[in-house]
């Protein structure tokens, strides 16, 4: 017999299927435009880099980069507000996808769809200015 608790548990656990949150910033600019029925989207990709302490006390930086894509009004507020170096976090989910390259190769690619963008920390390239 399932308790209350336990089977509100397996329910969540199973509507949470394909969700993934990052931080990082921007390393580009964003790719913008639209499609032929006019809904806007947006590419941009984020670094991520993590610190490792080594066996000798030597610190080691590794870097990861994700691909992005945005649609609507995030890829609005993508364009209009996220240069490159600007901080962000995001939540999206996992797509797979593949084109023909220009030598008709197949070539498949692994992105996050982006629901929800926060930006943490907005770049200005002439902060120093100020």
């Amino acid at each position: 017999m399932i308790s209350y608790l336990s089977h509100q548990k397996i329910t969540i656990m199973e509507t949470v299927k394909n969700k993934v949150q990052l931080t990082g910033k921007l390393s580009q600019e964003p790719q913008t435009g639209e499609t032929a029925k006019g809904r806007k989207w947006a590419t941009f990709s984020i670094g991520i880099t993590e610190c490792f302490n080594m066996k000798n006390g030597e610190k080691r930086f590794e870097t990861q980069w994700y691909r992005l894509k945005a649609w609507g009004k995030i890829a609005e507020q993508v364009e209009s507000d996220c240069p490159k170096g600007t901080r962000i976090t995001v939540t999206g989910k996992l797509k797979n996808r593949t084109y023909d390259d220009k030598e008709g190769k197949k070539r498949y690619i692994t992105e996050v769809e982006v629901f929800d963008l926060n930006i943490l920390e907005k770049y200005e390239a002439d902060a120093h200015l100020k």
